[in-house]
Formats: structure tokens, C-alpha cells, sequence
């Protein structure tokens, strides 16, 4: 599991390199991924090319009564990333829309 933020790409490179085969990557991406204008911040390509299965979990949002939101707690951050580990399967944990969040 890996959440590396932007300026390590070093950090991916080793990773990468050095992970065995159809070993499973799951990234976890900041709600900046989930913004459409910004394009895809995924390293999917990457560690396919390198043979490894890939997920990406990526952190939303939760909406409180009256529709107001607030960023998810770290047991909410949790629980999100571990089901993306355990279905292995792209997984938005929270809410995505609207984007951007009502804040």
C-alpha cells in the first residue's frame, strides 16, 4: 500500500523496480485525484507495465446532515482502504460528488 505524495517520484521508481511480480499495489490518492480538470494521478501505467495488479483508492469526502462536508477521520480513511485491499478493486472512499465539495 502506498501513499506517496507529489515530489518522491524516486520513491515509486525503487517501488516499482523492486516489488515481485503480481504482487498487489493499492494507492491511495488525495482528493485532488478525484477533481476532473486535474486528469488522471494515478500511477496505474506504471505498475501494470511492471507487472503488478493495481488499485487505487482515493480519499473523498463525507457529507453531513444539511449537506454540509467535512474530510473523512482516519477510521473512515481506514476501512476504505482495506476494502479497496481485500475486493482489490478501484474504490472511491466517501463521496466524489459534487466536486468540489460543498465545504
Amino acid at each position: 500500500m502506498a501513499w506517496i505524495h507529489s515530489g518522491h517520484s524516486g520513491v515509486w521508481d525503487t517501488l516499482l523496480a523492486t516489488a515481485r511480480p503480481g504482487a498487489l499495489l493499492v494507492e491511495v490518492v488525495g482528493s485532488a485525484s478525484l477533481d476532473p480538470s486535474r486528469g488522471d494521478l494515478s500511477h496505474e501505467d506504471a505498475a501494470r507495465r511492471a507487472g503488478l495488479t493495481h488499485v487505487t483508492a482515493a480519499l473523498g469526502y463525507a457529507l453531513e446532515p444539511g449537506g454540509r462536508a467535512r474530510w473523512l477521520t482516519h477510521s473512515e480513511i481506514s476501512a476504505g482502504v482495506l476494502d479497496a485491499v481485500r475486493n482489490r478493486v478501484d474504490t472511491v472512499v466517501g463521496e466524489s460528488s459534487p466536486w468540489p465539495p460543498p465545504f
